[in-house]
């Protein structure tokens, strides 16, 4: 309708919310855009959508060219679509298959879910073979059963590693996960810890209640930078950053005066005293880690503002 804009609806069928969260451009210029749609089966629910265009913004009708719209790729594995399914994070991978990470509603609750597309856009079944859904990983790490993937990326030797949340709604954990290539958790990550394949965190901030992984990159050297939020003992939310090296510990080179090495956290960026939260980080050059996100301005009866925030850390 607007020269230079796309507008996509009924991607899924529905005829409510549609949103994309994540965007790439593949090595032939095609743009993909992974996200969610309304769901045909109730517009309540939402499934997991991948569009994909052509430089033009034109759907690329080669793409999951059999679908019900040739262009689009949905997805909802509940039973008659009870329930929802997105997506927050996208990747390519080397042999151009899709990785997509987000979440799903089980009938227990909300769990982890990881899929993986051939470059034509149907499920890739050689991933997670013997799971529910060949081509989808879903994962409950909690009793209280409330995950979610927030990003995700490969790392250097060509690894998915998916960070996110894992817990309730008052105490959680920042998660970080590495995946071999059959979609099965890679045991040589974290390999001591509770459940070999995942790391878990809490208390970066000095708290005891809610920790958010919510962006992720990888450096030169395979290690893994999060960047999010950590709920402080006084209630309020502080920017948090942590970096693992490449087996999954805590990479005490960084910030290692800090009251836990290989984090770090930050409160207070404009002033507000109230709530930092980190949503995007990336390396510049020259290791540099920045880090964007919001911080509490002024806080009052009735009124909150915030402020775009850019921090920066050095390696």
């Amino acid at each position: 309708p607007v020269p230079g804009t796309v507008v996509s609806f009924g991607a899924a069928g529905g005829n409510g919310t549609e949103q994309g969260d994540a965007i790439l451009v593949d090595a032939n210029g095609k743009i993909l855009v992974a996200g969610a749609g309304a769901s045909l089966s109730n517009n309540a629910f939402t499934d997991m959508v991948v569009w994909r265009y052509n430089a033009d913004g034109t759907l690329d009708t080669s793409f999951n060219s059999m679908g019900a719209i040739p262009g689009i790729f949905s997805f909802n594995g509940a039973s008659g679509g009870a329930g929802s399914e997105s997506a927050s994070a996208l990747a390519i991978d080397a042999t151009e298959r899709i990785v997509v990470a987000g979440a799903q509603q089980t009938m227990n609750g909300v769990a982890l879910a990881v899929w993986r597309l051939e470059s034509s856009g149907v499920l890739d079944t050689t991933f997670d073979p013997g799971g529910g859904v060949p081509g989808r990983v879903s994962l409950d790490l909690s009793s209280d059963h409330i995950n979610s993937a927030e990003d995700l990326v490969l790392d250097s030797s060509g690894r998915l590693v998916v960070a996110g949340y894992s817990g309730t709604n008052l105490v959680g954990d920042m998660v970080l996960l590495r995946f071999l290539a059959d979609g099965s958790l890679d045991a040589t990550f974290n390999a001591g810890g509770p459940m070999p394949g995942v790391v878990f965190h809490n208390g970066a901030a000095g708290g005891n209640a809610e920790d958010f992984g919510i962006a992720l990159a990888a450096d030169a050297s395979g290690r893994l930078v999060v960047a999010g939020s950590s709920e402080h003992a006084a209630g309020d939310f502080d920017l948090a950053v942590w970096r693992y090296d490449a087996s999954g510990t805590l990479d005490t080179a960084f910030h290692p005066s800090g009251a836990i090495p290989g984090v770090v956290t930050h409160h207070n960026a404009a002033g507000g005293a109230d709530d930092d939260f980190g949503t995007s980080v990336a390396l510049d050059a020259l290791g540099n880690l920045v880090v964007a996100g919001t911080s509490v301005n002024l806080k009052g009866v009735g009124m909150t503002t915030t402020r775009m925030t850019l921090w920066r850390f050095v390696p």
